[in-house]
């Protein structure tokens, strides 16, 4: 039981209340029976509100969320990078990227995960196992600017004239 007060004082602490409002809320809370007062947290638990009130579940569930995230948005902004803006193919791209990992000494060329039938994201996600997201990206970022920045010729130079 005092595991269960120490919850709701810390909840209690987390929404800001005044002394007042707290003060209106006990009375509140005594007003009603043992059973109101479970069914709305039963009506809340059914609406999918309740992971506000329980703040270890909710943190878990949200560094999960955040980790899986994360690792989707890593495939998605190397997607983005490589083949959206460099205009590279899939192939293309995991290639320059292993390539450019494995002279940077970050990942041994036989650890780079093949490239199967699944798209770049899912890649980029298998590679984050060996590879931490923040130097996925930089590669990426730097084989980006390479390609996007790289001279175009509109024309060529016949022999003769060069």
């Amino acid at each position: 039981m005092k595991d269960s007060l120490s919850r709701v004082v810390a909840f209690f602490a987390t929404l800001d209340l005044s002394e007042e409002d707290i003060h209106r809320l006990v009375t509140e809370l005594k007003s009603l029976t043992s059973e109101e007062i479970n069914a709305r947290v039963s009506s809340l638990r059914h609406a999918g509100q309740a992971h506000f009130f329980d703040e270890a579940t909710s943190k878990s569930s949200e560094k999960k969320h955040l980790a899986q995230s994360r690792d989707a948005s890593v495939g998605e902004r190397v997607e983005r990078l490589l083949r959206a803006e460099a205009g590279l193919t899939t192939a293309q791209a995991v290639e320059k990227l292993s390539l450019r990992l494995a002279d940077l000494g970050l990942v041994a060329r036989e650890d780079v995960p093949a490239l199967s039938r699944k798209s770049l994201r899912d890649w980029v996600g298998r590679l984050t196992q060996r590879v931490p997201p923040k130097d996925i990206l930089r590669c990426a970022t730097i084989l980006r600017n390479e390609h996007v920045h790289r001279p175009i010729r509109d024309w060529t130079l016949s022999r003769a004239e060069k």
